[in-house]
């Protein structure tokens, strides 16, 4: 294939083939896992409001606690039903109504029922279009809440109107897993990480029958796992290192190929058609680009297509069926999706900004499914049309307020996903219905972020037991979970005399069996520090030289918490940046807290980053 940059010749790098039994590998630490983790929203009971002594009580209760930071999706649900029904403030209910659905992504039974209320409140207001539009929507939007769209088809029948078909979401058999790899493009095969396990294991999504693939162990589990097109083989990597092919069925898995030298690492990004090479993205920490290459698993030849400006994080590589395209995402430059052309090295943009990530090719290529996140605090589900290697339409809404999940599309346009990583849905019809429209709503306050907004200037999620103090000057920037059996909550915060500066604070659940002697969580934080962090931030495309500094290791406590402190030197953008770290372990809950800045401020920052970590308390 012609190379990605006309200027620079084509680059055919060696690998060496092997042939050996099955082994894996992957890196667990502090209870960390490099692996994306599926977060399925959650779902609370819903009140029923009834006229009289019970309304007059619940008015009360609201009053009480209308001067909280932050309320409940349920209480404000509460509040809407009573300024509608009680004080008959229809403008005051719909206004809540909208609060609902704009900042509730994660609780999807009560946005329905908001929704439902709004058409109601367009009704009474005489504004029949406008209830008839809610309505569809919420139909179309959330065919899984059964009781409240009956409710909803009822009324569209009393307007004289009947809602669109053609779409379902139904429940698979449940299946016990840590995170989801990947997904057969015919949707029949799914490719996870058993609960307790290292193991690679394969799901028949139909009839919930599980095996193993690979037996795995703590430190050598597989990840990317990617699914061949015929369903019969699946390649993993091991470190970023190895090459892995494994048999779909169980009955074999080999080492394939290894990467010869040790700067860099390698992803696999998809199959060619016939299943005869693997498309994969080749990193050299050295280098400022990376390579999109072709790894022929006969030879171990391997044909770069194209490069890529190593300046920016990059993330989430798909491949289309024909092998011509490769569509991923930038982490950084407002978060956009570029759509590569293997064949000349062509990039097209395809989203500008807000993208969390590409979902996949559908629909014989003629869709990319991605996930956008506009608002900061839900996901929502998209599709732009594809021809000739650039969009051909504007992106479709397929559905809103999705809640923090990361599906896969099948090339017929089935869409599954997990809750609470086990019980699987798939979504039909959802692509080849006519497009949402979805109505005109106020932007998301910050209020979204107040749940994670504490007393006398701190932060806290109340879901994990976690509380620090921000220092003088430093602001809560934006917040995000991920993951259902172990959830990750990432807190990003901003420093005003600092505007360049990059803190970050993550909390992680603790697995089962982490070491609880003290020896052991001393031995486990230096390891953490001095091979774990390093091996990630190797892999983040916009910095390079990444080293801890020898001498900076701090073994301590932090409100009687085992911690490790620590710095970091490295280059971002032609310039010296810095890092201080600090990991803090708790009975059930792990952080760390981090700093990037440019070198000529770092001891500015120091102090006040000393003081954030000084105040971390875990359960």
């Amino acid at each position: 294939m012609k190379n990605a940059t006309p200027s620079q010749p084509e680059q055919n790098h060696k690998w060496t083939q092997i042939d050996t039994n099955s082994r894996r590998l992957s890196s667990t630490c502090l209870g960390f896992h490099s692996c994306e983790f599926v977060f399925i929203r959650g779902s609370t009971g819903l009140f029923r409001l009834v006229r009289g002594l019970a309304a007059l009580l619940i008015a009360s209760a609201l009053s009480f606690n209308a001067s909280a930071a932050s309320e409940s999706p349920s209480l404000l649900l509460q509040k809407g039903i009573y300024a509608e029904e009680v004080e008959r403030n229809l403008e005051s209910a719909i206004k809540i109504y909208e609060q609902i659905a704009a900042e509730s992504a994660a609780n999807r039974t009560v946005v329905a029922q908001a929704q439902y209320r709004l058409a109601v409140c367009y009704q009474k207001q005489g504004k029949k279009e406008q209830a008839i539009a809610a309505l569809n929507e919420l139909v179309q939007q959330y065919p899984s809440d059964a009781d409240t769209t009956k409710k909803a088809r009822h009324m569209l029948a009393d307007l004289g109107q009947t809602p669109s078909e053609g779409v379902a979401i139904r429940r698979l058999p449940s299946v016990a897993a840590n995170w989801f790899m990947d997904l057969s493009a015919d949707g029949r095969l799914l490719a996870y990480q058993p609960e307790k396990s290292f193991d690679l294991f394969v799901c028949e999504t139909a009839t919930g029958k599980t095996w193993p693939v690979a037996k795995g162990e703590r430190g050598m589990e597989p990840w990317q796992a990617t699914i061949s097109p015929d369903g019969t083989q699946i390649a993993y990597t091991i470190n970023g290192l190895v090459l892995w092919i494994a048999k779909t069925d169980g009955t074999e898995s080999r080492k394939t190929l290894t990467r010869e030298g040790k700067t860099g690492s390698f992803q696999t990004i998809g199959w060619s058609p016939d299943a005869t090479r693997l498309v994969c993205m080749s990193v050299d920490t050295k280098s400022t680009s990376v390579s999109v290459l072709s790894l022929n698993l006969s030879t171990g030849e391997s044909q770069e297509h194209a490069r890529i400006a190593n300046t920016q994080r990059l993330r989430v590589f798909c491949l289309s069926a024909d092998g011509n395209y490769v569509a991923f995402r930038r982490n950084e430059d407002g978060r956009k999706i570029f759509l590569l052309d293997l064949r000349s090295g062509r990039e097209e943009v395809l989203i500008e900004k807000d993208a969390v990530g590409v979902v996949g090719w559908t629909l014989g290529d003629s869709k990319i499914v991605f996930v956008n996140n506009r608002s900061g605090a839900s996901h929502d589900l998209w599709a732009v049309a594809i021809k000739d290697g650039k969009s051909s339409a504007e992106p479709e809404l397929i559905m809103s307020n999705l809640g923090f999940v990361e599906p896969f599309v099948t090339r017929d346009g089935r869409i599954y996903y997990a809750e609470k990583s086990r019980d699987l849905w798939v979504m039909e019809g959802f692509l080849t219905r006519k497009a949402v429209q979805k109505l005109a709503r106020p932007s998301p306050s910050p209020a979204a972020l107040d749940e994670f907004r504490g007393p006398n200037h701190s932060i806290v999620d109340r879901n994990l037991g976690f509380s620090a103090t921000l220092p003088t000057g430093w602001e809560l920037k934006s917040a995000n979970r991920r993951g259902s059996q172990r959830p990750i909550t990432t807190i990003d915060l901003s420093v005003a005399e600092f505007p360049d500066a990059l803190p970050r604070l993550s909390l992680h659940i603790r697995p089962d069996g982490a070491p609880t002697a003290p020896a052991e969580v001393a031995a486990m934080l230096r390891n953490f520090a001095e091979t774990v962090v390093i091996a990630d931030r190797q892999k983040e495309n916009d910095l390079t030289d990444y080293k801890n500094r020898p001498t900076s290791y701090a073994l301590r406590t932090v409100a009687g918490r085992a911690a490790i402190s620590w710095a970091a030197d490295f280059k971002r953008g032609g310039k010296t940046w810095t890092e201080y770290l600090a990991a803090i372990y708790g009975d059930k809950l792990a952080t760390v807290a981090r700093v990037q800045v440019p070198a000529e401020k770092a001891d500015d920052l120091r102090t006040a980053f000393e003081s954030l970590v000084e105040s971390v308390r875990l359960p």
